[in-house]
């Protein structure tokens, strides 16, 4: 487990074939990602709280965005290639949930 003031990042899973899972635990009002894979498919699944992820191929402006809801579970996948910004806002208290 990694624990930063953002929340914490833990991988519980990781195969050469399939890739990782993991689960991301992340702080009112932060941001995360930032980053992009040349040749990975991200999934994203928000458990608890709400947010929007966004993403945008490298090389352009357009930003796809999508909002997302621990109430309603839904599976957003970023295919290889896209930078990823994942922001989650919390309504209520706790923190909010991402599994990866």
């Amino acid at each position: 487990m990694n624990v930063d003031n953002r929340g914490s990042f833990t991988e519980f899973i990781r195969t050469p074939e399939r890739g990782q899972v993991s689960v991301n635990i992340s702080r009112p009002g932060i941001t995360k990602g930032n980053r992009w894979h040349h040749s990975k498919n991200d999934k994203f699944l928000v458990v608890s709280g709400t947010g929007v992820i966004r993403f945008r191929q490298e090389g352009s402006n357009e930003v796809i965005e999508y909002h997302v809801s621990g109430e309603r579970l839904e599976v957003v996948d970023i295919p290889p290639g896209y930078t990823i910004i994942l922001r989650i806002w919390r309504y209520g208290s706790g923190d909010d949930y991402v599994g990866q």
